[in-house]
This record gives structure tokens, sequence and C-alpha cells, in this order.
């Protein structure tokens, strides 16, 4: 029984890496697989009659092999799994959804764009259905909203509709799929990282003002979001700076003394290496002028870079499809034989 679990597990082992392969590589050859993964001719051509079976790859056309017969030439299938991201955010102050069904390459297969008002549940519902029926290929579900789950539930919202719903729970329910779920500004900041590859080691902050709503932070440390004990962590409209944030929204306060105090806030707890200001209100230049502020309480040398970024809906999508990629990517199930 245990020799039989471990060959099994061998052998997913070796599926994976040749999955991971032919993913990077897009299409090759069994004796160039061999060569790049390290496994036996023999391992690679039982594999690879594995994923022809499950439809993960294709035969292509037959490549010139150098002193030997002609080598077939394997296609990793992109459209096997698809993953169905959903991101609001606000356009000309309205709250809109932009859908997108993406491959295993990255890459889209289909967006909409759907302006969503008085947002409710259903509206989500409806959405999935769809394309659901339309992309039976679809495995995953992403969701990239304003809000935290806190325990399992919308606490902290943009959306009245929405709150205390145990929003992930009930994706996961309703159409059996693994759900991932990330706040706005915590995905926007994993983009911007991720597209700026040598930061993915640091200390890197970013903290947004929307038009219509209280600010969010989202903190990224050593590769990962630090959410705290409860995913708490970065709900910065709470921090004691003379500020009253109402449920609509913030009404009119200090744009640069407010930044001063969250990143004074901020520098004391992480000492980041970089803060990125989103927001329409920031103009450029305006980092300077902050960061003169902020040195009236905190020696230069403690201080973050700081980086007034314009491409916030730009970061956030690439965070949250990233997010899906990588997902749709690693849950992938067993294969039964």
């Amino acid at each position: 029984m245990i020799m039989s679990v471990n060959i099994t597990l061998m052998r997913e082992m070796n599926l994976n890496v040749l999955r991971n392969t032919l993913q990077r590589c897009k299409r090759a050859s069994k004796p160039q697989l061999a060569e790049l993964t390290g496994l036996s001719v023999v391992t690679i051509n039982t594999l690879i009659k594995i994923l022809l079976e499950n439809g993960e790859v294709f035969e292509g056309s037959t490549i010139a092999a150098t002193g030997g017969r002609p080598a077939a030439e394997y296609h990793f299938n992109e459209n096997h799994r698809l993953a169905l991201t959903i991101y609001m955010r606000e356009v000309d102050g309205k709250d809109t959804a932009f859908i997108s069904v993406d491959n295993l390459f990255g890459e889209s297969v289909e967006t909409e764009i759907k302006t969503l008002m008085n947002i409710q549940i259903d509206d989500f519902d409806k959405i999935v259905e769809f394309y659901l029926q339309k992309y039976p290929k679809i495995s995953l579900l992403a969701c990239g909203i304003p809000g935290r789950e806190i325990n399992g539930k919308l606490s902290i919202f943009d959306y009245r509709g929405l709150r205390g719903i145990a929003f992930t729970d009930h994706f996961k329910e309703q159409f059996h799929l693994p759900v991932i779920f990330e706040n706005d500004v915590c995905a926007a900041v994993i983009g911007y990282c991720s597209n700026k590859k040598k930061f993915m080691d640091e200390c890197v902050v970013g903290i947004y003002f929307p038009t219509n709503y209280p600010p969010g932070a989202g903190i990224f440390i050593n590769g990962k979001i630090y959410k705290g004990r409860d995913g708490f962590a970065g709900e910065i409209k709470y921090l004691p700076i003379g500020i009253k944030w109402n449920e609509i929204g913030p009404t009119n306060f200090p744009l640069q003394e407010t930044s001063q105090r969250m990143i004074l806030a901020i520098t004391s707890l992480y000492n980041p290496s970089k803060v990125i200001l989103y927001g329409e209100a920031f103009s450029k230049g305006m980092e300077q002028e902050i960061l003169r502020l902020c040195e009236q309480s905190i020696n230069q040398a403690f201080l973050p870079e700081l980086i007034i970024n314009k491409n916030f809906n730009e970061d956030f999508a690439r965070g949250i499809r990233q997010l899906a990629l990588e997902n749709l990517t690693e849950n992938v199930k067993p294969i039964k034989k």
C-alpha cells in the first residue's frame, strides 16, 4: 500500500515538472523535454501519453533531429484550464466590473466591462453563471474588490449590499470552484512588484486614495501581502490622524498633510523601502513636497522612496490576474489512473 502511494505521488510530482516545463517553453520534443526536466526519455514517454489523454498537450508537427528520425513536437494546451477574473473599480465615479477569462499563458480569451448599480451578490452570481456556461473549462474564480474578509465575511467593504456576506464561501458552495479573493490595493501592490521583479525581496507599501471612498493600504513584504491576524492590516482609515471618514468617502482633507501622517505611521511600523501613492488627486512633483513634510519628523535616512503612481488600474488588473494565473497553475487535480 505504501509503495503504491509513493509511486502515485512520484508520478504526480513528475507530471507537474513536465507541465510546468511545457507551459514555460510552450512546445518541445520528447528529447528536449527529457533534457529540460532531467527525467528519462522512458518517463517522458509515459507522462506525455497521460497528458495527451487528459487534453493538456497535443501533438504538433515533426521537427528535424540531429542524427536520427524526425521527432514529434508537443504543444502545451493553454486553454485546457481557464480562470475567470472579476475586479471592481471606479470609472468616472461609477462602480465598474472588469471581467476577464484568462488561459494558462496569462492571455485573455475574452474581456468585458460592466457598470453595476446598487451592487448585490446576485450581480456576481449572474456574471459567473454566464461565463461558466460559455467556458466550461473555467477552473478557478478570482475576485479583486475594495474590501476585506474578516473571519470569512466581508466586514469592511465599500459596497453596502455585500457587507456581512461570506463572499468566498458563497462562490465555493455555489459553483464548486477554488476562489481567490484579494483587496484592490493589495492586488495593485502585487501587480506593481511583480512587474518590477527586483522589488520581490523588499518591503513595499501602497496607499490608495479613491475618489468616493476612504483610503486603504497594501503591505508587501518579501514577496507576499501581509494581512495580519484577521486580514485587517492596511485599514489605514482607522489611523488616529484627526480625520473622520464617512460612509460615502472623504470630504475635504489636506492631501499632502494626510499622506505625510500616514507615511510616518507606516515608516515607524514597517520601515518600507518604497511607498507607492495612488489616486487621481496626486500630481507630479507632489512627492517631494510630502517628503519635505515627513523630514520634519523623521530623519531623511529612514524615509522610504516615495513614488506617485497614476497607474492604479493597470497595477490592480495585473496583480489580480497574476494571482489567478499562479493559483490556476498550482491547483491541478491529480489524474486518476
